[in-house]
């Protein structure tokens, strides 16, 4: 995955990536950071960065969210 991610940073306009995969029937616990935060300041990203959700991703937000209730996989808070 962190290969891709880098692939993705090296070869689009996307200045910077955080990803954070968790399935805990696998133990898998992966957080990855890359690239820019800014890229005026060259600051680099970090994983407390938070990132707004525009109105073209609601769609996909709401997709991928449906389809965990779906699936019975959205736990309650």
């Amino acid at each position: 995955m962190q290969l891709v991610a880098d692939s993705i940073i090296r070869h689009t306009k996307v200045p910077g990536i955080v990803a954070w995969v968790v399935d805990r029937e696998k133990g898998i616990d992966w957080r990855y950071t890359g690239g820019l935060a800014n890229i005026t300041e060259g600051s680099v990203m970090n994983s407390s960065h938070v990132f707004r959700t525009g109105s073209n991703t609601k769609t996909f937000t709401v997709t991928i969210v449906l389809q965990l209730v779906e699936e019975g996989k959205l736990l309650r808070a």
